[in-house]
């Protein structure tokens, strides 16, 4: 009886930091404050004013002096949380590619594929 009374105590703590090493993965803190910052950005910007405004996404060159007049005659605020925002994106994606890269499968050089 005393063991497995133990035994429960024990798997208790290892979910609990189990669980804690999930929460608090660094990838996962980013994807929080991507959301947390994505959120402040809806509270001070009308998205749908801004893609009412905005040039079609296939002008490219239009589209990017939209971004820049945008962000240059926006409040301090708004362009705070965008390079936030931009800064959160590249660390996932960077991130993402990381754990893509790490995860491919191994193929020994031998079985490789050639192309002339």
């Amino acid at each position: 009886m005393e063991n497995s009374i133990l035994e429960q105590k024990i798997m208790a703590r290892v979910g609990r930091i189990h669980s804690l090493k999930r929460v608090l993965n660094p990838l996962m803190l980013k994807v929080y404050a991507f959301v947390a910052v994505s959120a402040g950005m809806l509270s001070l910007v009308s998205i749908k004013n801004v893609f009412l405004n905005m040039p079609p996404l296939f002008e490219l060159q239009g589209v990017y002096y939209f971004v820049i007049a945008a962000l240059r005659n926006t409040e301090l605020s708004v362009q705070i949380i965008s390079l936030a925002l931009f800064i959160l994106v590249l660390l996932l994606v960077r991130d993402t590619v990381r754990n893509l890269t790490f995860h491919a499968p191994y193929v020994p050089r031998a079985m490789r594929r050639v192309s002339h």
